[in-house]
């Protein structure tokens, strides 16, 4: 995610790219690492959503175990560390996915460690590099065209 240097927020996405990160997030969720859970989807929207829409003041341990997993606002976050093993678990699966072949030039999702804002981080722009021919070696001559050439031997003392 591009993030302000001065403020550390995020700034503004573009609505191509709130869009390319809603479209990267469903194809993350489709996925077999993702799609039989009820509660990674709900987390990973609920973080994206609001990191989008730059309400990341609502990404707190508390606030998203209340909002995702219906906890009430005096739960002991120390007692219970469902939203930290939640996201463990979704970071493990994200990086599964992207491990997988074919998912090298998409847009990657990341959560980091010790935070519940994610990260958006763009494929690199392919690089224009000329097709050069291939060097073939030159052929050898024909054994004809040498000309014998006798080995020289030293003078015998």
């Amino acid at each position: 995610m591009l993030v302000d240097s001065a403020t550390g927020n995020p700034t503004e996405l573009s609505e191509e790219e709130k869009t390319a990160i809603h479209l990267q997030m469903e194809r993350l969720l489709a996925n077999p690492y993702f799609s039989h859970s009820r509660r990674f989807p709900s987390f990973l929207r609920f973080v994206i959503k609001h990191t989008v829409s730059r309400q990341t003041d609502m990404l707190k341990e508390r606030t998203i175990g209340m909002e995702i997993f219906g906890k009430s606002a005096d739960y002991d976050t120390a007692s219970d560390p469902i939203v930290r093993v939640t996201a463990t678990e979704i970071r493990k699966r994200i990086a599964q996915y992207y491990q997988d072949p074919g998912h090298e030039n998409e847009l990657r999702i990341s959560l980091p460690i010790g935070s519940y804002i994610p990260q958006f981080h763009w494929p690199a722009a392919k690089e224009e590099v000329p097709v050069q021919p291939p060097v073939l070696p030159l052929p050898e001559p024909p054994a004809a065209a040498i000309p014998d050439a006798a080995p020289t031997e030293a003078p015998v003392q």
